[in-house]
């Protein structure tokens, strides 16, 4: 179905971002940073807002599909996206390290007051990003074997099973 693609696309999203803000971080660089290293690390943690908000907007897309009953694997959808909320909160966690490298290191008068609101937006942002992925642990359609063994078991006993509206229904209230 079109929605394996779309979770793929959207992770390969999320990579690409993350690529980006390690680049401009370079998480793995051992030397003393350049002068223009404490403009670089303002710029990730400014691009983790814009992170956030490309896992909103994309989930909104994911949620579009489930409504329309486009997923065939809810299971995989689910694993491949909370993947990407690992690749960001990873990403988050590398330039919160470099944010503070630059703070110990002294951040540059001329930027100081710019560097200090981009670190408060980027905390918000990596708490809101946290909670994206808790809630959507928690909202998204998985398929529970152990249950689905349970209620073939229970119809085979004759016990009343939920209709199919009952269950949309259901689905629909998760993603309200």
């Amino acid at each position: 179905m079109a929605t394996l693609g779309m979770v793929q696309d959207i992770l390969q999203g999320v990579g690409q971002r993350v690529t980006h803000l390690r680049s401009l971080t370079d998480p793995d660089r051992n030397d003393p940073p350049s002068p223009t290293f404490a403009l670089n690390v303002k710029e990730g943690l400014r691009s983790c807002s814009l992170l956030r908000d490309y896992l909103k907007e994309a989930l909104k897309l994911l949620i579009k599909e489930v409504i329309a009953d486009k997923v065939d694997d809810y299971n995989m959808v689910g694993r491949m996206y909370q993947s990407g909320f690992d690749l960001a909160l990873s990403a988050c966690a590398a330039i919160r390290k470099r944010a503070w490298d630059v703070k110990a290191q002294g951040v540059p008068e001329e930027i100081r007051s710019q560097f200090e609101d981009a670190f408060k937006a980027f905390e918000q942002a990596a708490t809101d990003i946290e909670g994206l992925k808790s809630e959507f642990a928690e909202r998204w359609p998985w398929i529970d074997q152990e249950k689905l063994a349970r209620s073939i078991a229970d119809e085979r006993l004759g016990v009343r099973r939920r209709s199919a509206k009952e269950v949309f229904d259901e689905l629909r209230r998760r993603f309200r």
